[in-house]
């Protein structure tokens, strides 16, 4: 069966005001889709409830055929989430982080070298998070997608603070995870520039497209 993510009529209100309603939208294998709207206007909001951390106020959300919130373990072990704070604890190096990332996921650390490079962290991989710039602080954070198995990727603003190289680090993944039938849903205020088709799903004054 082909993995699939759907939003089934998905609404959700903010102290009275309606960020969106009745959104409805399926997510195939190998699909990206990039969520577009002014601030404040649900972006961040709907990534969090398809990560089954909030839930709409109607609505539902399903993997696979089965809603997250009663098949939430199968469904965590294929998502992964990566938010505005990047995740990164500020005490330990690029290299203890990119350590912890590996006991957490049971990825061989004797490759974690070889994420470092690719990451462009090289120079850095001993100094610690706190020091690092915004653009070196997305790049270790984003490297945790290279050890990440999981087939659904949830990204809020991942090109934050990138420069050219970061950026084609960041089109380098999504373009793997996309060729091995990986789904992507990604928040962005900019248009996502790719060598792949771009969904979009518009919130505030647009419709979903």
């Amino acid at each position: 069966m082909t993995d699939q993510l759907c939003l089934h009529d998905l609404s959700f209100k903010r102290k009275h005001h309606v960020l969106f309603s009745k959104l409805h939208h399926t997510i195939n294998a190998g699909e990206i889709i990039q969520v577009r709207g002014h601030n404040g206007s649900g972006k961040s909001t709907l990534l969090r409830i398809l990560a089954g951390f909030i839930e709409p106020h109607s609505g539902m959300v399903t993997w696979n055929g089965l809603c997250i919130s009663k098949d939430r373990e199968n469904y965590i072990e294929n998502m992964i989430y990566i938010g505005h704070s990047n995740g990164i604890k500020p005490n330990l190096t690029v290299y203890e982080n990119l350590s912890l990332t590996c006991i957490l996921t049971g990825f061989q650390s004797k490759d974690l070298h070889i994420i470092i490079k690719k990451a462009g962290l090289e120079a850095v991989s001993h100094i610690r998070a706190q020091y690092l710039s915004a653009g070196q602080l997305r790049r270790l954070c984003l490297a945790r997608l290279m050890f990440a198995s999981s087939t659904v990727w949830l990204l809020d603003e991942p090109n934050t603070a990138l420069d050219d190289e970061g950026q084609g680090l960041l089109n380098t993944l999504l373009r793997n995870h996309i060729i091995n039938h990986g789904i992507a849903v990604i928040a962005t205020h900019q248009a996502l520039l790719l060598n792949h088709t771009v969904k979009t799903i518009f919130l505030g004054d647009h419709h979903a497209a």
